[in-house]
């Protein structure tokens, strides 16, 4: 009876390491980070999608880096700040959710000019609860506060692009004159 017990429990232990295995062997939250681009300014747009099995999803956080600092932009099952009212959750399908908001100066006033992060982290649980699978995704981009400068690059204003500097206007009572051309050679002075 006492070999039967061990072997028994040998059994449920093997069961239970090949449970866990197959736990592992799961997929953690596809992440895709479709926006920003590759600037933002005083306006742009954060465009996430998440995937996971029944979008079942542990924990959910988009959030912005920048000079050391993070500002949260969305929580999953979080209280709301002041800063996450503006995200808006979409269903694609079954597995899939879309998150957007908007990001710039005039939605996140701490934001300043220079290189930027938008840092997603999701976790799931694995298969019959054993593990907890976890993803993170991040994207670069720059911030552009300056307005658009416009400047002058020339002070020679042709007619035509084909170097004629001045313009001849001739009216009807206007004469027509000829210009001779002297060339070095035939000039008195050259010689």
């Amino acid at each position: 009876m006492f070999r039967w017990l061990i072997g028994l429990l040998v059994v449920f232990l093997v069961a239970l390491g090949i449970a866990f295995l197959i736990a592992g062997r799961g997929a953690p939250p596809q992440l895709v980070i479709a926006k920003p681009d590759r600037f933002v300014g005083q306006t742009g747009l954060l465009d996430v999608t998440v995937e996971a099995p029944n979008a079942r999803f542990l924990t959910l956080s988009i959030s912005l880096e920048q000079n050391g600092r993070s500002t949260s932009l969305f929580t999953l099952g979080a209280a709301t700040g002041p800063s996450e009212n503006d995200a808006v959750v979409e269903t694609i399908d079954a597995n899939r959710r879309r998150i957007t908001r908007p990001i710039g100066k005039r939605d996140l006033p701490d934001l300043q000019t220079g290189p930027a992060r938008v840092v997603v982290t999701a976790t799931r649980r694995s298969f019959l609860g054993l593990r907890t699978l976890s993803s993170r995704a991040t994207k670069d981009f720059q911030v552009r506060l300056e307005p658009p400068r416009i400047a002058v690059l020339s002070t020679k204003h042709y007619i035509n692009h084909g170097g004629s500097a001045r313009a001849l206007a001739l009216g009807p009572t206007a004469p027509i004159r000829r210009r001779e051309s002297r060339s070095l050679r035939s000039s008195p002075t050259s010689r």
